[in-house]
């Protein structure tokens, strides 16, 4: 799953992630893409960070992963996004970037 998300940010220049939603049995992975500038997700005033698929909001749980279609690092709205879910930590892939991708952490643990 992760060459191909790597392969299609290589060739449509587009971000994909894995993140991580409520299902019948717990807990599914789901891969999502968005444009250039990243993948839109919506927080309410719940605190539910979702995204929509057809017309269905999906609550987002975790952030498995993500790729960028370059080397530029995590980005602070990344950061925040895993304060927002409470995570403490998720891997980045960036093409042309590290081979083995790279584990960041929180905004509010970015000091630490």
């Amino acid at each position: 799953m992760l060459n191909e998300a790597k392969s299609d940010t290589w060739t449509k220049g587009r971000e994909h992630a894995v993140l991580v939603i409520p299902s019948s049995e717990g807990e599914q992975f789901v891969m999502v893409r968005g444009g250039r500038d990243g993948i839109v997700l919506s927080l309410g005033t719940d605190g539910r960070v979702t995204f929509t698929v057809e017309g269905t909001d999906l609550t987002v749980l975790r952030l498995a992963w993500h790729v960028h279609p370059g080397p530029t690092g995590p980005s602070d709205h990344d950061r925040r996004l895993l304060d927002v879910l409470g995570q403490e930590s998720s891997m980045l892939y960036e093409v042309n970037g590290p081979t083995g991708g790279t584990r960041f952490k929180r905004m509010s643990d970015r000091s630490a």
